[in-house]
């Protein structure tokens, strides 16, 4: 297990000081970059290498997002590996203790040129796991996003430089932010994110036309990003109105 402690800054915030979703995302990564290099996987044996880690889906619940100047501590566990895919769990507690988020990512190792998964054990790389807490229930993690059925808007995106990340694709946590902007001003004044579940199918490029189909369902949404005939990613947001 590896615990981050952070403060939320002003440039993590939106307008209502709440932490936005991509920033939560990026400490997402740079914690399980930082367990990883722990556990002995250091840049010499997977990027200098050509194997790049990318995430496959997240599913995370929301009981409270931060806010600005608070003191937040995430935890990662290494769970069981599922064929070639390395699943982690995360938790982010305030510090009271109280969970603020959790919920799981599923990592896997793909090869720098061919962009395809590979098994880490045809190349001598050991990934282990450790217990979990009791806190954890795992049962109650979903991954499914069900399809768009009834679109209530749709736009075009451009993936542009600054949304690359090192391993030449839109980053995570961008994806988070185009779906925030789906919504006006309003709409988050409104309503609070008490869940959210992103799959990744399949690279963002440079330079490609991402196009987002998006349906609000009341309490749900779902966005769609699409280029032509291949899907690009999913999501899923659950939501419930403010106090």
């Amino acid at each position: 297990m590896l615990i981050n402690h952070s403060k939320i800054l002003a440039s993590m915030c939106l307008a209502n000081q709440e932490i936005k979703l991509s920033y939560f995302l990026k400490m997402v990564e740079e914690v399980s970059i930082s367990d990883t290099i722990r556990a002995g996987l250091t840049k010499h044996r997977t990027l200098e290498r050509g194997f790049l880690w990318v995430i496959s889906r997240m599913s995370f619940k929301v009981y409270k997002l931060p806010k600005y100047d608070d003191l937040v501590f995430l935890s990662t566990f290494a769970l069981k590996k599922m064929r070639n895919f390395f699943p982690r769990y995360y938790i982010l507690r305030n510090s009271k203790g109280e969970k603020l988020i959790e919920g799981e990512a599923i990592w896997c190792l793909i090869d720098q040129n061919t962009r395809k998964i590979i098994d880490p054990r045809d190349y001598k790389i050991q990934i282990h796991r450790v217990s979990l807490p009791i806190d954890i229930n795992r049962d109650e993690i979903n991954m499914y996003i069900p399809n768009i059925k009834n679109p209530t808007k749709e736009e075009k995106r451009e993936v542009r430089y600054s949304d690359l990340d090192l391993n030449g694709h839109m980053t995570n946590y961008r994806y988070a932010d185009w779906y925030l902007d789906m919504h006006d001003i309003s709409f988050f004044e409104e309503n609070k994110i008490t869940a959210f579940k992103i799959a990744f199918l399949s690279e963002a490029k440079y330079g490609q036309d991402i196009d987002l189909v998006f349906e609000n369902q009341g309490n749900i949404d779902l966005l769609l990003g699409k280029n032509g005939d291949n899907k690009i990613f999913q999501i899923e947001v659950d939501l419930d109105k403010r106090n």
